[in-house]
């Protein structure tokens, strides 16, 4: 009786121990510390102060009548039944058009999808774009060009606003006016689900340690020429002191994800919105 009481308990020990280890990691996974304050804004170009005001007018609209609160809300919920899809428009020189300049893919902020061969677009910066056309009485044309192209779109004339959850900088400032802010946004770390490095940080300065402390040849994926790049590789105007990592840099935070996963990078720094909708996206 005791024999068989024995391998009956062993039996269920071994079936615990396969259940736990074959509990499902996550795929990867956001170190939930903001590494830094940044303020997102649109830029328009210092000549058009009129467009200016009337962007600057509907930010204190919405923040004060919710409007703001709910877009975010939905956005960074996934509330897809709720998003907001308009197409890219055709530029017209003999139409009242407000062009925007952004990149995709930054979700939460903008991404896009094809329904019958048509690109659509959808995002907080975009259902911000909608209601500031809807202000001006003009018709919404999203322009997606390379992020480091946004700012220098609307400076040279080839688009009357940049919107693509752009943190300021001044160095940024030398290119457009931007806006107030309209959001509060702060890089974070995205690593491996098994990645324990920073399993123990309780603070920025906890995690700030450890990548001071990894050795110079950790590859870090980053989207490149934002602040996630400049965050690595240092930056006086924004308070980054970098560090002594190989910062590499990709056309979308989702591709530097992907190079995570695969193995080509130790790690990804991004902003933090992005960094929580792409993570739960990976590991659904």
């Amino acid at each position: 009786m005791k024999k068989g009481l024995a391998v009956f308990l062993s039996i269920l020990l071994l079936l615990s121990l396969c259940l736990f280890s074959c509990e499902k990691t996550d795929r990867v996974k956001c170190v939930d510390i903001k590494l830094t304050s940044e303020q997102y804004a649109f830029g328009v170009s210092h000549e058009n102060k009129e467009l200016y005001n009337s962007a600057c007018s509907l930010i204190d609209k919405i923040k004060k009548d919710g409007t703001l609160k709910s877009i975010l809300e939905k956005y960074f919920s996934e509330n897809e039944d709720e998003y907001l899809w308009v197409s890219a428009g055709i530029e017209s020189a003999d139409k009242n058009q407000l062009i925007v300049a952004t990149h995709t893919p930054f979700s939460p902020f903008e991404f896009s999808k094809y329904e019958s061969s048509v690109k659509m677009y959808a995002g907080v910066d975009i259902e911000i774009a909608h209601l500031l056309a809807e202000e001006l009485d003009a018709e919404l044309v999203i322009k997606d060009v390379p992020f480091n192209e946004i700012l220098t779109s609307v400076s040279s004339g080839h688009a009357d606003i940049a919107m693509a959850g752009i943190s300021v900088s001044d160095e940024r400032t030398e290119l457009v006016d931007f806006t107030d802010s309209y959001y509060e946004a702060s890089q974070v770390i995205v690593v491996k689900g098994d990645d324990t490095r920073f399993n123990s940080c309780k603070t920025k300065e906890d995690v700030e340690l450890i990548l001071n402390s990894l050795s110079p040849d950790t590859v870090v994926g980053c989207q490149s020429d934002t602040t996630s790049e400049l965050y690595i590789t240092g930056d006086s105007s924004l308070g980054f002191d970098g560090y002594d990592l190989i910062p590499v840099g990709f056309e979308s935070p989702v591709l530097a994800t992907q190079a995570l996963i695969n193995g080509n990078v130790s790690l990804v720094i991004m902003d933090e919105g992005a960094a929580l909708s792409i993570v739960d996206s990976i590991n659904d």
